[in-house]
């Protein structure tokens, strides 16, 4: 079985590399589709290891109160660390790139040693601010929760927060390596957090009941980010902090880090909102769309995440070598295919959903009844697969180019949308609604970054407009 899978994964290689080989250079294609395959593998065992941690929290809480409470105290830090720290990493990588080819490893040690000054003082920053704050956001965003709910929201909360400063530099970290095309370790490392959840609910959970998920998610996160720290340390570089105020590549991330620091912000309230909405629906219809949510984010994970962190340092190479044919050629080689391949496996998993989910989920406290309706949302869900991985690819290209003030607007026109469209669904599908408003926020959003790449890129080729961070 495992040697016909290998068969298959060689034959569309070769397939694939044939047909790069004859419109964009096969080396570039051949790089990034072998990369994509190292992440996709590796990320595999990641969601294996994670579909694992599901099936024994749905056993064990199903879509109770408690795990309820779980969830909402996780919107916000994951909130924080997809908005701050991850447009951090999209605004690093094109310039770390550049000081690495242009002036050497040591300028681009000096620069990173400053980037994570920065970083890790706004990061402190926020979580101390957060703190200050929770009494007052947490409240108004779980407004649907009973106060014993909430009381317990606002203490899992708390303990939370150090997640926040962690995982952050555990980005920038991941970020430093992806970019010296150093793909393994940071796809394998995120199997670590799903481990340390199983081990304290299974070692601890019957004394400690839902903070044994607190306790195994902090772990995870430490363990993660002693893992990638060695990684670092292996190829060379020092973890040390170094603070030069006045170094100049510090000011053009800053300068790029801006409009992505908005439109992650825009982005990620979709799911702040998506979040407040359901919390005001029936009990457990977070635990609902988290349920029916898991298998997507398996697919986006295995496609959309490798072959973008694939992606994203050979887009920058070829931005800073400024060959644009390259680059456009490429980028519609993979949205093609990322179609071709995509949408049949859409169709079937919204027509099987409900016996996926029977089969992954329902045993112990999850009920004949939840399997409905997380199948419902599941199955919604998935109509979102083919834009959301074509944009994602779309968005590093857009980052290469460090023209971001795009995502900043498609960000803004994406949230409006969102809040639109759930108003409207959920009157009528509940919160089925809120998954079936997401896929037709993705297809928007794919369509607007798609014309403004190509609009860029055209003007590039032609030597019309060059793009910077300022246009």
């Amino acid at each position: 079985m495992i040697q016909a899978v290998l068969n298959v994964v060689t034959r569309i290689y070769n397939i694939f590399g044939l047909y790069s080989k004859s419109v964009c250079g096969r080396s570039i294609n051949s790089r990034i589709f072998s990369a994509a395959v190292t992440i996709g593998v590796l990320a595999l065992v990641v969601h294996l290891v994670a579909i694992a941690k599901e099936l024994l929290v749905a056993a064990w809480f199903g879509t109770s109160d408690t795990l309820d409470a779980f969830l909402m105290a996780m919107v916000i830090p994951t909130f924080i660390i997809n908005v701050v720290a991850g447009s951090f990493h999209s605004a690093f990588i094109p310039v770390y790139i550049q000081v690495r080819d242009q002036e050497g490893p040591e300028s681009s040690q000096i620069f990173f040693s400053n980037v994570m000054v920065y970083c890790t003082i706004l990061l402190i920053l926020i979580m101390a601010l957060l703190a200050l704050v929770a009494p007052s956001i947490l409240p108004i965003m779980a407004a649907g929760f009973h106060s014993w709910k909430l009381t317990l929201t606002q203490n899992l909360f708390y303990w939370l927060l150090p997640i926040i400063v962690i995982q952050g530099i555990v980005v920038i970290w991941s970020a430093v390596l992806n970019a010296g095309s150093r793909f393994a370790l940071v796809a394998i490392a995120p199997a670590i957090l799903p481990l340390t959840i199983i081990v304290a609910l299974v070692g601890r959970g019957t004394n400690w009941g839902i903070y044994s998920l607190v306790v195994g998610t902090l772990i995870g996160f430490i363990v993660q980010a002693i893992m990638i720290g060695v990684g670092l340390r292996r190829q060379g570089l020092n973890l040390r902090p170094q603070w030069n105020i006045k170094s100049p590549h510090v000011r053009t991330v800053m300068r790029q880090y801006a409009p992505l620091l908005a439109a992650a912000f825009l982005m990620s309230a979709t799911n702040l909102v998506d979040q407040a909405m359901a919390s005001r629906l029936r009990p457990g219809s977070i635990a609902v769309l988290n349920y029916g949510s898991r298998l997507v984010a398996v697919g986006l994970g295995l496609t959309a995440a490798s072959i973008a962190t694939a992606a994203f340092p050979f887009f920058s190479r070829l931005v800073v070598h400024k060959d644009w044919p390259t680059l456009w050629q490429t980028l519609r080689v993979y949205l093609r295919w990322i179609f071709i391949i995509t949408v049949p496996i859409l169709f079937l998993i919204s027509a099987f959903s409900e016996p996926i989910v029977r089969l992954l989920y329902e045993r112990g406290a999850f009920s004949p009844g939840d399997t409905q309706l997380v199948a419902q949302v599941q199955s919604l869900l998935v109509l979102q697969i083919p834009f959301n991985i074509g944009g994602i690819l779309l968005v590093k290209v857009i980052s290469s180019l460090q023209a971001n003030q795009v995502l900043m607007w498609a960000s803004g026109i994406n949230l409006i949308i969102k809040i639109v469209l759930n108003y409207l669904f959920i009157q009528w599908l509940g919160v089925a609604g809120i998954a079936l408003s997401t896929s037709l926020m993705y297809l928007g959003s794919f369509v607007f970054v798609f014309y403004f790449v190509q609009l860029f890129l055209n003007k590039l080729r032609n030597k019309e407009s060059p793009i910077n961070g300022s246009e």
